[in-house]
């Protein structure tokens, strides 16, 4: 079954997709979010409001994120797909870096953590849509395993390094944002090339596949052929 995955990911234009999530979830920043809530008055009481507040934020930007970008994006047209996870990378990335700024307003960062979370979920969702469209159906659940794990990876490394950097080199929470959020641009750049040179959802491989409608025209066109034979 292994051998089969790998035989598959690497004759597959869709294998450079599973690092979508990869790439996006290292802007989740969740300790970065504990240090912005802690604030500088030790109020722990103020604090647990605060990270409340920060997190609601993140569920809602994560709710609209999608919503947004499914007006931009269509299943028959496989490179608005992955249109649309260059540009949340991209969101994301920005809005880490304008964290970094100093003397933010708590309202502010939780505004930015919101956009921050959408462009996250948003890449999450389209990247997702890419993999169920053209995967083969028999190594959907093998490349999905690959696809989650890889992503979990990214989340666990960011908040470990994001954690060492604070606690062990005494880097502030802005100057966290600042350094992650110029790794999210490195990604940006990687994607953008990949997506600017059609690879990928973009690659003519992606446009020659059919979509639902031909599916379905082909479908009928051989039930027609069908009847006309008997």
């Amino acid at each position: 079954m292994l051998s089969d995955m790998i035989s598959y990911l690497s004759s597959s234009f869709l294998t450079p997709i599973l690092l979508v999530k990869f790439s996006v979830l290292w802007l989740c920043m969740d300790v970065v979010n504990v240090a912005f809530a802690a604030g500088s008055d030790h109020d722990e009481s103020a604090a647990a409001l605060r990270l409340g507040l920060l997190f609601g934020g993140i569920g809602i930007g994560s709710f609209i994120g999608p919503l947004v970008a499914e007006q931009f994006t269509s299943m028959e047209k496989p490179e608005t797909l992955q249109r649309a996870c260059v540009v949340s990378i991209g969101v994301s990335a920005f809005t880490a870096l304008a964290m970094g700024a100093p003397a933010l307003p708590f309202w502010l960062i939780c505004v930015l953590s919101a956009i921050r979370a959408s462009g996250i979920s948003a890449a999450w969702i389209n990247s997702s849509l890419i993999i169920q469209k053209f995967c083969a159906p028999d190594m959907l659940g093998r490349v999905s395993s690959v696809e989650f794990g890889l992503a979990l990876i990214a989340e666990c490394s960011s908040a470990f390094i994001a954690g060492v950097l604070q606690d062990d080199y005494g880097w502030s929470p802005q100057q966290v944002c600042t350094g992650i959020g110029f790794l999210g641009l490195l990604f940006l750049a990687g994607w953008s090339l990949f997506h600017v040179l059609g690879k990928g959802a973009a690659s003519q491989a992606a446009r020659l596949l059919p979509n639902e409608k031909e599916k379905e025209s082909l479908a009928k066109s051989d039930c027609d052929v069908e009847s006309t034979k008997s």
